[in-house]
């Protein structure tokens, strides 16, 4: 029975250290004139700015926040103004994915 115990931890021990986790940041370009960025996932939400196009802001992650109103396919929540967040329509952005580096796993917990 310990040789059983001992192979899966020697496995488990094995399998950690070949995974790796990577640090991921992710952007959004604005890809149209003056897109609105709002406090809430909905034109039903106030608008906190305008965004220009070509203007780039760090993502909070790529999760799609579901569509209250007027964006056919969904919001993103972006930083802006620092620590701010905000939402901005997904139909509007473009969303590059930056890896930052590749760690092995007990180094990123």
């Amino acid at each position: 029975m310990k040789k059983i115990y001992y192979m899966i931890f020697s496995f488990l021990i094995l399998f950690c250290f070949s995974i790796k986790c990577d640090a991921h940041i992710y952007r959004a370009t604005i890809t149209t004139d003056s897109v609105n960025l709002r406090v809430g996932p909905g034109t039903n939400y106030n608008v906190l700015e305008y965004l220009e196009k070509d203007s780039v802001y760090t993502m909070i992650s790529n999760t799609l926040y579901h569509n209250e109103s007027g964006c056919e396919n969904d919001w993103y929540k972006i930083y802006y103004n620092g620590a701010t967040s905000g939402y901005i329509c997904s139909d509007y952005v473009s969303v590059e994915t930056i890896i930052i580096n590749e760690t092995p796993v007990t180094e990123c917990e």
